[in-house]
This record gives C-alpha cells, sequence and structure tokens, in this order.
C-alpha cells in the first residue's frame, strides 16, 4: 500500500508529536496567570490529556477499519490520507483557539473562584480535543506505513511521535516560549500542524517507493 513518501511521513509524524507536547506545555503557561502552576492543576491537564489521547487512538483504529472496509484498496491510501489531513486541520485550528489569549480568560473569568473546577473544563473542552485529533491522525497514518517486505512499521510510527513529544516539550518551554512569547508559539504550533496537514493531504509529489 503506496500513498506517502517517507519523508513526508516522518514529518506528519514527529510534527504531529511535536504539536502534542507543545500543546500541553503552552496550555499550562496559559493558566499560569490564573492559577499559578501547582502540582494539582498540572495532573489535571495531564490526566485529561493522556485520556483524550486513548480515546483518540480508540477512534483512529475505528475510523481506519472503517475505511478499509468501505473503500476500494487502490482509494484507501487517498482515503486515509485524506482523514489524518483533516484532523490535523482541524486540531491546528483548535490549537490556535485552546491557547490564544480568548479561551482561557473566557474560562477562568466565568468561573471566578471556582479555579479548579475551571482547570478541569479548560483541560478537559479546549485542550483534550486537541490530542484526540492528534491520536486519530497517528492511527490513519500507521496503515501507509510498510517497509520493505509489505509489513506495517507501528513501532517507528510510535518512535516519530514519541521523538516529536520530547522535541515539543523541550524546545516549546526552553526556546519558544523564551524567543517568541505564548502568542508566537501559538502561531508555530498551528503552522506546524497546518504543514503536517497539507503534507497528509497528498499535496506533496508521490514517490513510487515510497512507504
Amino acid at each position: 500500500m503506496h500513498g506517502l513518501r517517507r519523508g513526508a511521513a516522518v514529518w506528519i509524524l514527529a510534527a504531529e508529536g511535536f504539536a502534542s507536547l507543545s500543546v500541553e506545555v503552552l496550555a499550562l503557561r496559559r493558566m499560569v496567570p490564573y492559577v499559578g502552576s501547582p502540582v494539582p492543576v498540572t495532573s489535571i491537564l495531564l490526566a485529561a490529556y493522556l485520556a483524550a489521547l486513548a480515546w483518540g487512538y480508540h477512534r483512529g483504529q475505528r475510523a481506519a477499519r472503517r475505511l478499509a472496509a468501505a473503500t476500494p484498496p487502490r482509494e484507501l491510501p487517498g482515503a486515509l490520507r485524506c482523514a489524518a489531513a483533516n484532523r490535523l486541520a482541524t486540531a491546528a485550528v483548535a490549537s490556535a483557539i485552546a491557547t490564544g489569549d480568548i479561551a482561557p480568560a473566557v474560562v477562568f473569568g466565568i468561573a471566578g473562584s471556582w479555579t479548579i473546577a475551571a482547570v478541569a473544563v479548560y483541560s478537559t473542552l479546549c485542550i483534550a480535543p486537541i490530542g484526540m485529533l492528534l491520536a486519530e491522525s497517528i492511527l490513519l497514518i500507521d496503515p501507509l506505513r510498510r517497509d520493505g517486505d509489505g509489513r506495517r512499521e507501528t513501532g517507528t510510527t510510535l518512535g516519530l511521535s514519541t521523538a516529536g513529544n520530547v522535541a515539543g516539550a523541550l524546545l516549546t518551554a526552553w526556546l519558544v516560549l523564551a524567543a517568541v512569547g505564548t502568542a508566537g508559539a501559538t502561531a508555530l504550533i498551528a503552522l506546524v500542524l497546518s504543514a503536517a496537514a497539507w503534507a497528509g493531504s497528498g499535496k506533496m509529489k508521490r514517490d513510487p517507493a515510497a512507504i
């Protein structure tokens, strides 16, 4: 099954991983003016985000299976690419809104003194859906990744995403926020995800020897 150049797949997975952890770091930074950065706040965000990732992996696998059952084999790679690209593009828009100035201001402004409730709402309704979409995209890209013998490269898929996680966590916390601030970090995440969506949409030239 062919559908993506190897370089495009590597970029998509690394970009997804980068954005996933960058969103978490930036969400924590956005909450600092309202609730500080105590451990309970971090734990709520992490729990909500990890739950969303787990649900996203489940949904992504189901979506890939439904596409495989309903799509002719020759058209399946394009359908998987399109489905993954749609989720990445949606995540780009959602991240720009959720990690911008307005969403946390509205949530914490309405909550008033109910700060923990506000953290739960912001984490669950604003940030977690981004993780779900990104997790779904991984499971839609994975069927397109095959080695020379035609076997899936799931381990490599997850490894690339995790490498992106590491880069996103470290670079966002130590470099991006210091260099361009929260607004710049928000724009960067949206740009990275938009580029990944573009790569997944099939606009990049295909290579017959690609995965």
